[in-house]
């Protein structure tokens, strides 16, 4: 009570502002224990410090920058493999690469929106998920595995390692679509810390001209 009596009404007004999804009342909860807490030190209920990990300014822009570098990484790796497997001429990379008709007919479609002069390759307009069921198609996933394969801890084991692929996409909502409330999880940074660094690595490590066209 002290804090809204004392506080100015639009910081109030920040405060409250959660949203109105499922999550809206943890995360209330969550603010209001965190200015408790700045009075009563030892009030720490579950999950509040991972929370205020996840609040931190500079590890959003982080994350920000991550979701755009693993979707980046993932497209550029995936046609630089297609284009030296099958070529760029009628564009076969393009062309045999991608075996899903509806993925080809749907990118397509987006990139007749865009003046011709502004149009960007195919594959940028593809959606994530798209990529995901292009690298695990069973004739196409020997090309992908050794650079796609990231195994999540519940998931070892598995001859396609691509759940992060899902969780990633539902990650890459939250700065797309930014709303009150709405905002990285502690597994969300820690899923993009690994999937980042991960393909950074494999990918500056890997011998495209070692492909066989």
């Amino acid at each position: 009570l002290d804090y809204i009596k004392d506080s100015p009404p639009d910081k109030v007004d920040a405060t409250l502002s959660a949203g109105y999804g499922s999550g809206a009342p943890r995360t209330l909860f969550l603010r209001f224990s965190q200015i408790l807490r700045q009075k009563h030190h030892s009030f720490c209920p579950d999950g509040l410090e991972d929370w205020e990990k996840t609040q931190s300014e500079e590890l959003k822009n982080t994350a920000d920058q991550q979701v755009q570098q693993i979707n980046i990484l993932a497209i550029d790796h995936i046609f630089k493999v297609f284009r030296a497997k099958f070529g760029e001429e009628n564009n076969n990379y393009w062309e045999k690469g991608i075996l899903q008709g509806k993925i080809k007919t749907s990118a397509y479609s987006k990139s007749q929106d865009v003046e011709v002069g502004a149009r960007l390759p195919l594959e940028a307009y593809l959606d994530f998920i798209d990529l995901k069921q292009i690298v695990e198609e069973k004739t196409r996933w020997p090309l992908f595995k050794d650079v796609m394969d990231i195994p999540l801890d519940d998931q070892k084991g598995n001859a396609k390692n691509v759940k992060w692929m899902d969780r990633f996409n539902e990650i890459r909502r939250i700065p797309a679509h930014a709303a009150p409330g709405r905002g990285y999880s502690l597994d969300d940074l820690n899923l993009l810390e690994l999937v980042a660094n991960t393909l950074q690595s494999r990918i500056s490590a890997y011998d495209y001209d070692q492909i066989q066209p």
